[in-house]
């Protein structure tokens, strides 16, 4: 039984894949090549939620996990000015184009477990990689604009961005500290952390130095051989990357409490009852403490 659902992933996975090839990344997105980039970034946004897993519950999870990873390389690949005009040029993009193309690593192909497989370590479960699935590859600045900046050049959304030079420093990112878990996909509290927050990843090659500078990172940080993390928040400007604040550290519950500390929000409850009334503060799926408020 065990070999016969195996099978049935991997053929399962093999289809979509093939269905893949068969299709031009615009298909994917359901909009035609002529299309502006504020179609293209409405059609991703529409697609990732019709394509979410957990939306999907009549089908397969690996199947639409899948689907909507099919359509962020798509997104990833038009949302960058030049990577879009390779690809309108020749029909291909310019990773596959490569030599020495990593097609495993560098289009982020995920392991979708099925409900049987069991592992001790965080990486391999399937809330990490449904979360490693979500996050956005960035590679220029202007995709980076494209991206997070609405009609009046600010920015739509909280951000969560992760820089790393390619090898150890990215697989402690990845594979260690598990970015962006567990700040992409659905929340335990069943809202879409990409309606708050969109986390990006940025490999740090010589393509993406103007991405480096833009936000304050130099050599010396880099040296560290940590991963850098920036936040910023919705609503500001992106005139200077470097007043975003940053941590840079390999440790996973920093890393954590470094987003929900910027997270934070004052909310004032005024209790208009004649009457004390107590107010349930929730952490997660479970109730922390009671509040009692006098009126």
């Amino acid at each position: 039984m065990m070999i016969i659902e195996n099978l049935i992933t991997i053929l399962l996975l093999l289809t979509v894949v093939r269905a893949a090839t068969d299709r031009s990344l615009y298909e994917i997105l359901g909009v035609e090549n002529t299309a502006t980039s504020k179609e293209i970034k409405s059609a991703y946004r529409r697609k990732a939620r019709d394509t979410h897993p957990d939306k999907n519950k009549a089908i397969p999870a690996e199947e639409a996990a899948a689907a909507f990873r099919e359509v962020v390389q798509a997104f990833e690949i038009l949302s960058d000015p030049d990577r879009r005009d390779y690809y309108d040029t020749t029909g291909r993009t310019e990773e596959e184009n490569e030599a020495g193309y990593d097609q495993e690593h560098y289009h982020w192909h995920f392991h979708w477990h099925h409900q049987g497989y069991q592992s001790t370590h965080l990486r391999d479960t399937w809330e990490v990689q449904q979360a490693q699935s979500r996050m956005m590859h960035i590679v220029s600045l202007e995709q980076l604009r494209m991206i997070m900046l609405d009609e009046n050049g600010l920015s739509e959304r909280h951000f969560f961005v992760c820089f790393v030079k390619v090898g150890p420093m990215e697989e402690t990112a990845l594979d260690e500290m598990v970015f962006p878990y567990p700040f992409a996909g659905m929340s335990d509290q069943e809202i879409w952390w990409e309606d708050i927050l969109q986390t990006m990843f940025i490999r740090l090659t010589p393509r993406e130095k103007p991405l480096a500078e833009f936000f304050g990172i130099s050599e010396q940080d880099l040296r560290r051989n940590q991963p850098i993390f920036v936040y910023g928040k919705a609503g500001l400007p992106f005139e200077n990357g470097a007043q975003f604040p940053r941590i840079q550290t390999t440790n996973r519950d920093e890393m954590e409490r470094f987003v929900w500390e910027h997270l934070k929000v004052s909310i004032r409850f005024i209790n208009e009852h004649s009457h004390p009334v107590d107010l349930f503060m929730m952490d997660g799926k479970f109730g922390a403490e009671s509040v009692p408020l006098d009126w």
